[in-house]
């Protein structure tokens, strides 16, 4: 497997953190449309809290991945065989990246979803 550039990784956070986004505030723009709000504090509002939401399911996430390695962990020993693949070695930063790059880009989503809502004003 190609392994990727940390600028490359980045600009990839960057495009979903933006599609997320888009994704939010299309839904929080037509739900409204359908329900009729005219005032800009409607959608001001619906957006902050569409935002929190994005970032309560970012860390949903991070409880849901915690709790299956947990269960894995308990139920079997996971020893990984050393040798051949020693070029397969992650650093620490890639780890943690592996672990929480979903509760990072869901984070700095509803981060960017509660800056748009503010800015409304």
């Amino acid at each position: 497997m190609k392994e990727r550039s940390p600028l490359s990784l980045l600009i990839r956070g960057f495009v979903l953190v933006a599609l997320i986004d888009l994704a939010v505030i299309a839904i929080v723009a037509m739900l409204g449309w359908w329900s009729g709000w005219i005032y800009l504090e409607d959608f001001q509002r619906a957006i902050n809290l569409a935002g929190i939401l994005v970032i309560a399911g970012g860390f949903v996430g991070l409880l849901v991945k915690m709790l299956r390695s947990h269960s894995r962990a308990e139920g079997e020993d996971q020893a990984k065989p050393v040798g051949e693949d020693a070029d397969q070695i992650q650093t620490t930063d890639q780890i943690w990246l592996s672990k929480y790059a979903f509760t990072l880009i869901f984070f700095i989503a509803g981060v960017v979803c509660l800056v748009i809502g503010i800015l409304l004003i």
